[in-house]
């Protein structure tokens, strides 16, 4: 499923920091399809990160 994850990256000397996310919707991945509402499973879900790099 394509998608847009964006970002934001800080590089400071040798060290990276990335941060971003984004929201899916759990049905375009056939889970929770067959629910007429969210009040069993909720529809968005978010998927989040937040990663430190050193360079070696």
């Amino acid at each position: 499923m394509p998608a847009t994850l964006a970002f934001e990256l800080v590089i400071t000397g040798d060290q990276a920091a990335a941060k971003g996310g984004l929201t899916i919707d759990r049905r375009e991945f056939g889970i929770g399809k067959n629910y007429a509402d969210e009040s069993t499973v909720s529809f968005p879900v978010a998927v989040t990160f937040d990663l430190t790099a050193k360079r070696q």
